[in-house]
């Protein structure tokens, strides 16, 4: 309610004018509103603890899971080395690249958690296209031939040094070669 006094011309005051509003609607909405913000903040604290309870599992299970990778590598390397039919020696080197690939994985699963709190920083190194090429043919290969498709790898107009992330790249060429050969049914 708001007053206005009612005033003659030489500032006597003869009566008021009353102005009444409902403002119920507008107290309703800053009420609503002020529970929603506390609901958003609420909501805010949860996803944040959510994440940070998901950081710590991935942290953890990668370390779990990256140890007996590690001695799978370090196995396969002494059979390797000790083996000596060359059939021998390429399925253990497939092993190893297989147990690399999945050991980057892994890296890449920590990754998600440095992409999430801003953390992520790629490689900016050298490297050479064909061991790159190498290593992912390597690791689609067998089911290509299994498919009896063939891998057909043009690098015409592509520098044979490479500067950049070999990891993350190495994974993005693998997942798109083995998509390639998983819906891939005749040919190349």
């Amino acid at each position: 309610i708001i007053y206005v006094p009612d005033r003659d011309g030489d500032g006597t005051v003869r009566g008021l004018y009353t102005l009444a509003l409902d403002i119920t609607a507008l107290k309703d909405a800053q009420t609503r509103l002020r529970e929603t913000n506390a609901e958003l903040a609420l909501a805010r604290d949860q996803a944040e603890a959510a994440t940070r309870a998901k950081s710590s599992f991935l942290a953890n299970m990668s370390h779990e899971i990256r140890t007996p990778m590690n001695a799978i590598i370090g196995l396969t390397h002494l059979m390797r080395r000790d083996a000596r039919a060359a059939q021998e020696r390429d399925r253990l080197s497939k092993i190893d690249d297989a147990a690399r690939h999945l050991l980057h994985v892994i890296n890449d699963i920590l990754d998600l958690s440095k992409i999430e709190a801003g953390k992520l920083v790629l490689e900016h190194v050298e490297f050479s296209r064909d061991v790159l090429m190498a290593r992912a043919f390597g690791m689609v290969s067998g089911a290509a031939t299994d498919k009896g498709l063939e891998l057909v790898l043009d690098t015409d107009h592509m520098p044979e040094r490479l500067i950049g992330d070999p990891t993350h790249l190495a994974q993005a060429l693998i997942n798109l070669l083995a998509n390639a050969v998983k819906f891939t049914e005749r040919g190349w």
